[in-house]
């Protein structure tokens, strides 16, 4: 195990009990090819401040369709990915995703606690590209919770540097928007691995 590896193991399992969920993103643009799996965990934060452990896991089912998946202490999602454009033949990439999933957050417009775990829908939008081992990008995602009747909109920006064989390391910022009354910064550290494909 690299020293960088285990320091993230570290960071992950001290934050893995604190704090409440983020919306992180974390997947450049670029959609992974057809039998590529990639794994990646680290910590997500906010401006309150709070930390917490998150993880995620996508597969290439096809260069252009993903499925993926992500826990945080207080979230858990899935996905399907659309890569629309891709950095290799169009300059730029653009995917879409639609996905739902269960979250605990804090309802300040019904009783100003902290929800049960809700039901949520979403989809979203992520812009980026690729210059050799740095992949810069962009997304949007908007959750419907209709047992709350309210939304939370996020918007980050990150880079993942890929310099290494598999491994690579993520950084992402931003905002998230809840129900317009509470914002909230957020940021993501991350490492990980990608496997397989061509």
């Amino acid at each position: 195990m690299t020293p960088l590896i285990r320091l993230s193991f570290l960071i992950v399992l001290s934050l893995a009990s604190w704090g409440c969920g983020t919306f992180s993103v974390l997947r450049p643009a670029d959609n992974l090819r057809a039998g590529q799996v990639e794994l990646s965990g680290g910590a997500a934060f906010n401006s309150l401040p709070e930390a917490v452990f998150v993880g995620q896991a996508n597969v290439g089912i096809t260069d252009w369709l993903e499925l993926g998946g992500q826990y945080e202490i207080y979230s858990a999602v899935g996905w399907t990915r659309f890569g629309l454009l891709n950095t290799d033949n169009h300059g730029i990439a653009v995917a879409l995703t639609v996905g739902g999933g269960a979250a605990q957050i804090w309802d300040s417009l019904n009783t100003d606690e902290w929800s049960d775990f809700e039901g949520a829908v979403f989809g979203g939008v992520t812009l980026g590209r690729h210059f050799g081992v740095i992949e810069p990008y962009v997304g949007y995602r908007i959750f419907y919770f209709p047992g709350l009747e309210t939304t939370i909109q996020t918007i980050k920006g990150g880079l993942r540097f890929t310099g290494w064989e598999t491994v690579f390391l993520g950084v992402e910022g931003g905002a998230t928007v809840h129900h317009a009354l509470l914002t909230l910064g957020e940021g993501a550290l991350v490492v990980g691995l990608k496997l397989g494909g061509g």
